[in-house]
Order: C-alpha cells, then sequence, then structure tokens
C-alpha cells in the first residue's frame, strides 16, 4: 500500500536536493511503515507499506509528518498532486483539507524556515512528536488556525495564540523540572499574565527584546488585556490592548515563541538554527519599522 504526495509553494520552487527516509509504526495493528521524503524544486513524501494496514493510517501518517515539518519551515506548502496505490485522488484529498493547512500570507516566505528537515528529522524525533502533538490536543490545532488563512479578524487570532500559551506552559512544565510556572498571590493577580511573563523569560528574550527592555510588564498586560477583550467579549474599560496592526506583529512574534518552545520539547537544540531565527527577527522588527514609517 502507497500513498504519494507531491508539495510546491504556489509560483515558486523549494530548495534542494534533499532527502530522508525514517520508520514508523501506525494503527492499533502496530504496521512498519516507510516514509520516504525528496524534495528538489518539489517535495515529495511517500508513505509505504507491506504490512496490513488501512489506508486512512498511512493518510494520518502523513499529516502528523506535515504538521511536524511545519515546525521547521515556518508554513505548509500546498498540496498539488496526491496517488494511492497509483490512482490520483488530488481532489478527493484536497477537498478533505482542513483550512488551517492553508498557511496566512505573515507566514509564508523562505525566511520563516528554522531548520531543513534532513538535518533533524529521524524516527525518534517523530515518533516524540506524535508524543507531544496528542499532549498538545486542541492547543496546536488552536495555533494552527491562528496562523491559518481562516476568515477571521486577526485581534481575535493574536488572542487566542495568547490563550494557547496556558496549556503550552503546561505542558512544558511536566517534561522540564527546572520550568516552574509561577502561582497567583492573588485573585487580581492574571495567572495567564504570569505564565506569559515567565515563558518569554525563558524562550522569547530575543524575540521580544524590544519589550523586554522597554517594560515587560506593561507589555504582557497589553496581551492579557487583548485576550480579556476577545475572550470574556469586554469593552475597552479604558485599558491598552493591540490594535490590528499590532495583532499582526505578535501573531509573528508569538508564533516564533511557539515554535522554538515545540522544537525544545523535541531536544532540537538552538544552536542549529540560531543564525536562522535571529534574521527572521530581524526581518519581523524591520518589516514592523517600515509599516511605522508610512
Amino acid at each position: 500500500m502507497e500513498f504519494i504526495v507531491r508539495e510546491c509553494p504556489n509560483n515558486g520552487i523549494l530548495g534542494g536536493p534533499f532527502e530522508k527516509t525514517i520508520t514508523a509504526y501506525i494503527g492499533q495493528q502496530h504496521s512498519l511503515a516507510e516514509i520516504s521524503i525528496e524534495q528538489f524544486g518539489e517535495r515529495i513524501i511517500t508513505v509505504h507499506t507491506v504490512e496490513d494496514a488501512s489506508i486512512y493510517d498511512l493518510h494520518h501518517l502523513y499529516f502528523d509528518l506535515k504538521r511536524l515539518i511545519m515546525l521547521m519551515d515556518g508554513q505548509f506548502y500546498p498540496i498539488t498532486s496526491v496517488t494511492q496505490d497509483g490512482v490520483e485522488i488530488t481532489t478527493s484529498i484536497q477537498k478533505k483539507l482542513l483550512p488551517n493547512y492553508f498557511s496566512a500570507d505573515f507566514m509564508i516566505g523562505e525566511n520563516n524556515r528554522l531548520i531543513n528537515f534532513d538535518e533533524v528529522l529521524s524516527e525518534t524525533l517523530f515518533s516524540n512528536w506524535c508524543l507531544i502533538q496528542e499532549e498538545l490536543d486542541i492547543v496546536h490545532n488552536t495555533a494552527l488556525y491562528c496562523l491559518s488563512r481562516v476568515e477571521m479578524p486577526v485581534d481575535m487570532k493574536c488572542a487566542f495564540l495568547i490563550e494557547a500559551f496556558i496549556g503550552v506552559g503546561e505542558i512544558i512544565q511536566s517534561k522540564k523540572s527546572e520550568f516552574v510556572l509561577p502561582k497567583r498571590k492573588s485573585r487580581e493577580e492574571s495567572q495567564l499574565g504570569l505564565d506569559l511573563k515567565y515563558i518569554i523569560s525563558h524562550y522569547g528574550q530575543e524575540i521580544f527584546r524590544g519589550e523586554y527592555q522597554k517594560d515587560l510588564e506593561g507589555f504582557v498586560q497589553i496581551l492579557v488585556n487583548s485576550r480579556n477583550r476577545i475572550a470574556h467579549i469586554k469593552s475597552k474599560q479604558n485599558r491598552k490592548f493591540l490594535n490590528g496592526d499590532e495583532s499582526v506583529l505578535y501573531l509573528h512574534k508569538l508564533s516564533l515563541m511557539y515554535r522554538i518552545i515545540l522544537l525544545d520539547l523535541l531536544d532540537i537544540p538552538l544552536n542549529r538554527y540560531k543564525e536562522r531565527l535571529s534574521n527572521r527577527i530581524e526581518t519581523i522588527n524591520c518589516w514592523w519599522a517600515d509599516r511605522c514609517d508610512q
């Protein structure tokens, strides 16, 4: 049984040549499948098994891999063709694609790639990702929708992504003994605010360097206000919150921190992609500076 997917950017090509092959267990019967990825201009992902397995298990394996590689690429690439045991099923698969597999414009671009998949992909990495993905549950789906082309106001997308860091913080804490989220000392304190401040201090100091140096406490409060305004449908109440343009900026930055956290949980060291991360941060900051000058 074989499932082959070809992906390619709209009006563009992918670099290469890259090639990687791994094995993975699928389904309740734990059938062994081989996954191969070839990239040169386009990306060809082949999921193959000679053991008894449901074709839907192969589909799930492909989408698990697609979501993993998105953490490295920073975007999902469009599916251009799909064959299943030699039969073309492109239209059928494309109709079933959830909206979160269509990346928002602000996520698209070579500059958003942090690391090439062939440098880190392995059976262990993929297995760990499947476990982390299960733990993330709705948190990851929410993040993907926030970073997609789904027609939703950007302030709503940003608010939901801010909210997602509550679940993210809990998962980090469960996996890293040195990471201990602070507890509220009074009912007036926001647990989300405490979590965000702590997470940024561990994972976002470079991403939020300007905010960190200026007033991290005040910045985090604005994020909390922005989330509360949407999640609790509150009026302005004389509180500062992100406007539309600022929501786009912080979708950029928060999505970058989110990816860094997941790469860290997958034991991919920062030094493997630090230069690309710095370049991405500089691109975001330059984009924002140009926008403010207009």
